[in-house]
């Protein structure tokens, strides 16, 4: 896991949070403080307002990458559009495997375009996946996505039901009601990974958003960004 850690006492925590769950972390040496992100919610559990310092992330650079050197190690590589336009070129240009991408905001979701033919899943919202295909709606939009060479996509929409395209299929999942919301902040993050945890497992995209639904909404019904409930044991039942 490559990311940026900060010299105080929040990035030692989640150091050793993330050791503690045997995730190896790798990460720039740095006096800056941690990155951090603030959301305010209303009595429904839906974000108000949200605020990020990310300006640790510009640590992680090129040189970096091929000094720790692991790109040539491993098949599959998640990556965020939160690190810099030089560090996505990168990657995709040296990783020869399959990449997964989340692409977090509609500003920073333009970083990858150029690359949207080197991307094996893009996992989205509307809102993203217009920015990158256009201001098409439904299966226009999957289509149009899918024009740029993307494997496979998902598009999710809230409450609303999630799109997606794979190479032989495409569809709709329904989305479960939620009675008891405590917090969206996290949902799509839980999402993004049980998709990419059932892909990397050899499911089919379909139900690899059905593991992605199951640990979105865990995170809803939680006070905390990841619920503590989340395990790979959620999974491959």
């Amino acid at each position: 896991f490559i990311t940026a850690i900060g010299n105080d006492q929040e990035g030692k925590n989640l150091k050793t949070a993330l050791e503690r769950v045997n995730v190896k972390v790798l990460h720039p040496m740095s006096n800056g403080t941690q990155p951090r992100y603030l959301a305010i919610h209303d009595s429904r559990g839906d974000m108000i307002i949200a605020v990020s310092d990310m300006e640790l992330l510009q640590s992680i650079t090129s040189d970096y990458i091929n000094q720790v050197d692991i790109l040539k190690d491993y098949k599959h590589l998640v990556l965020d559009t939160n690190v810099s336009d030089e560090v996505i070129k990168y990657i995709f240009e040296n990783f020869n495997g399959k990449i997964y991408v989340d692409a977090i905001s509609t500003t920073k979701a333009l970083k990858i375009k150029p690359y949207l033919n080197k991307i094996y899943l893009l996992k989205c919202n509307i809102l993203e996946a217009k920015a990158l295909g256009g201001k098409l709606e439904g299966k226009e939009l999957l289509e149009k996505l899918k024009s740029f060479g993307t494997q496979n996509i998902v598009i999710t929409s809230g409450a609303g039901n999630i799109l997606y395209q794979a190479h032989d299929d495409s569809g709709t999942v329904k989305v479960d009601k939620i009675k008891n919301i405590v917090n969206t902040t996290g949902a799509g993050d839980a999402m993004a990974s049980g998709i990419i945890y059932g892909m990397i497992n050899n499911l089919y995209l379909k139900e690899s958003i059905e593991i992605g639904k199951k640990l979105s909404k865990l995170s809803l019904m939680s006070k905390d960004a990841v619920s503590s409930e989340i395990s790979k044991n959620l999974g491959l039942k």
